[in-house]
């Protein structure tokens, strides 16, 4: 299977995952589980500062999970029609961190 059809099924299952946790997802102003934006994904993630403003989640960023951070990152990567793109030099280490993650939660695996 090619690396971007593997990315690819882990953020439709994680979507999936995160949908059914968005029910129980803290009322903040911004959008959140499934549905939380890419800008998300600039908040800081397991060993990685936050590398960039998060607009309008900066006052959020603690509340988030990483899986909701994780998913974000992954958006950012991801055009409008679905197709992944290269992830940009710099951020190698943390999108395999955020895949790691969808791993660990969804299959149980460390």
């Amino acid at each position: 299977m090619k690396k971007s059809q593997t990315i690819l099924n882990v953020g439709v299952t994680m979507l999936t995952t995160l949908g059914a946790a968005s029910v129980f997802a803290e009322n903040l102003p911004v959008p959140r589980a499934h549905d939380i934006q890419p800008m998300a994904g600039n908040c800081a993630i397991g060993p990685f500062p936050q590398t960039d403003k998060a607009g309008p989640y900066n006052a959020h960023c603690a509340v988030l999970t990483d899986g909701e951070k994780c998913l974000a990152v992954i958006k950012q990567y991801m055009s409008s029609e679905g197709v992944l793109k290269k992830v940009s030099l710099g951020e190698e280490e943390k999108v395999a961190y955020c895949l790691e993650h969808f791993k660990n939660e969804i299959l149980g695996e460390e």
